[in-house]
């Protein structure tokens, strides 16, 4: 819950503008393209991935994104570090 809130108050700014980037291009897609064609063709692409690429390890985007987001501690060491202060991290 701690690394949606620091994507949506704008804590590590360039993964929140990722976040925006892509809800707009996805926003985009839905708007010009009907459902029923985008599901059709992520249906696809999901089951044929194994016959395209067979030695590809499998893993989910949003959870990718979502480790990439500092906790609050390791960002205010990070704060501490830039300014010099003595830190106990």
């Amino acid at each position: 819950m701690l690394v949606w809130y620091s994507v949506v108050t704008w804590r590590v700014p360039w993964l929140s503008w990722l976040a925006v980037i892509s809800l707009t291009v996805t926003t985009v897609v839905f708007y010009v393209l009907p459902l029923r064609y985008v599901l059709l063709v992520w249906g696809v692409v999901k089951l044929t991935a194994k016959l395209r690429r067979p030695d590809t390890v499998h893993h989910v985007g949003l959870v990718d994104f979502l480790a990439r987001v500092p906790s609050n501690r390791q960002l205010v060491c990070t704060l501490k570090a830039k300014f010099h202060y003595a830190s106990s991290c």
